[in-house]
């Protein structure tokens, strides 16, 4: 998916205590029978870091040494921490953390 302005996509990187949360989740939705949902709401996730990032989450601060904006933003089932390098047009999602009044809290 391209981005709205017509560049490139991001490029997503999930580190590993995001990737550890997102496959203890999944094991929770599977048996809570909302991993359809759970699904889906990763993908709107994605597609949202892919082409739009910025503007998706709310930037927290600049750590302008590195070029990167961190932010954080809110879906249905989570909280997500993630940093944005706008240069080489990359997303690295550092944290999921599940909403507390979302299903899976």
């Amino acid at each position: 998916m391209a981005s709205r302005n017509g560049g490139r996509p991001y490029a997503l990187v999930y580190l590993e205590p995001a990737k550890d949360v997102a496959r203890r989740c999944l094991a929770l939705a599977l048996k809570r029978r909302v991993a359809r949902a759970l699904s889906s709401d990763i993908q709107l996730i994605e597609a949202q870091l892919s082409a739009r990032p910025i503007r998706w989450g709310d930037p927290l601060n600049h750590l302008r040494a590195m070029e990167l904006v961190r932010c954080r933003g809110h879906s249905t089932f989570f909280y997500v921490y993630y940093g944005v390098h706008r240069k080489s047009r990359t997303v690295y999602i550092r944290d999921l953390q599940i909403d507390p009044y979302g299903p899976l809290a």
